[in-house]
């Protein structure tokens, strides 16, 4: 059967297991990194550790936010049962890479997505203090999902916000890569992030090549971003708790063609 040649722009965060999950299909896959994600010393740290123990939630929506989080504790010497005790909301396949520093989430949403996080905590009583821990998005438009989940959150209570590490288009980028896309030599670009949509249309500096991309999106809430940086999404992925979901999305979308 034809391998259909697949570009993945998640970062290596991401990246791995994506490819293990594609790989496992009829796709030949392409790795395009187009976010770089930079650790920095955040002053805002500091008095944030000072009082973690203080915070109803701590929410961390991304792996990314996981990580600078743990070697940030790290850093300023948190004992581990403090940080076993807290409550953490992370999203969905995110919980088990929680569990690889030992520790867990206590929230239950009914959707892998800020949103779910959102509709669990409104339902849980005398939520005082939440932390959220966040990109700072460095060169590109930051895409509405954090945004909007700040809004969101700001329904229930005040949120202690923690720019956590920065984002920024990757310019070190493969630029084999860059020229594959160029002459369309790929059958998708999967995109698991509004932010690799941004970093790619940045990249890439051609709006008209940018607009004729062939892309898969993970889910409706990175298609919206799609969708406003004027993309028509070939796939828009309706099980995205996990990255099964998708490839069985790109499956189904190339056996009628």
């Amino acid at each position: 059967m034809l391998l259909r040649k697949i570009i993945i722009t998640a970062p290596d965060i991401y990246a791995e297991k994506l490819e293990i999950v594609l790989s496992s299909g009829h796709f030949k896959i392409f790795r395009f990194p187009v976010i770089e994600t930079i650790s920095f010393d955040n002053p805002e740290f500091k008095p944030f550790f000072n009082q973690i123990n203080t915070f109803d939630y701590i929410i961390l929506p991304s792996r990314n936010a996981v990580k600078n989080f743990i070697e940030q504790a790290e850093h300023f010497k948190i004992p581990e049962h403090i940080l076993e005790t807290l409550n953490y909301a992370v999203i969905g396949k995110d919980i088990e890479y929680l569990h690889r520093f030992g520790l867990k989430s206590n929230l239950t949403t009914d959707e892998a997505s800020t949103t779910g996080i959102y509709n669990a905590l409104k339902k849980k009583k005398n939520i005082q203090k939440l932390a959220v821990l966040v990109p700072k998005v460095e060169i590109i438009k930051e895409p509405d999902i954090i945004p909007d989940f700040i809004k969101q959150l700001k329904s229930i209570t005040e949120p202690k916000i923690i720019k956590a590490y920065i984002t920024r288009p990757n310019i070190n980028s493969d630029l084999k890569m860059m020229q594959k896309i160029k002459n369309s030599d790929y059958d998708l670009i999967a995109f698991t992030s509004g932010g690799e949509i941004e970093a790619l249309k940045y990249l890439l500096n051609n709006e008209k090549l940018f607009s004729n991309l062939k892309v898969a999106c993970f889910g409706p809430y990175t298609a919206a971003t799609a969708l406003k940086a004027g993309l028509k999404p070939e796939i828009i992925g309706t099980d995205f708790s996990s990255f099964y979901g998708f490839k069985d999305a790109m499956e189904k979308y190339f056996q009628y063609k």
